[in-house]
């Protein structure tokens, strides 16, 4: 078996999107990724999120 970390990193920024599309099923959200827009604030992470497997 294989084991290791897993790290996310988290951003603060300003972001917005459409009320409408948050109404999608999930499987459809991956096609609005144009409708949802982010601008970072800050280039350093806010957090950063491990996770062991």
């Amino acid at each position: 078996l294989r084991s290791g970390e897993v790290k996310a990193y988290v951003y603060r920024g300003k972001g917005s999107y459409h009320d409408v599309d948050i109404d999608k099923p999930t499987f459809l959200r991956h096609k609005l990724v144009k409708s949802i827009k982010f601008r970072r604030t800050d280039n350093t992470p806010f957090q950063i999120l491990t996770a062991n497997y």
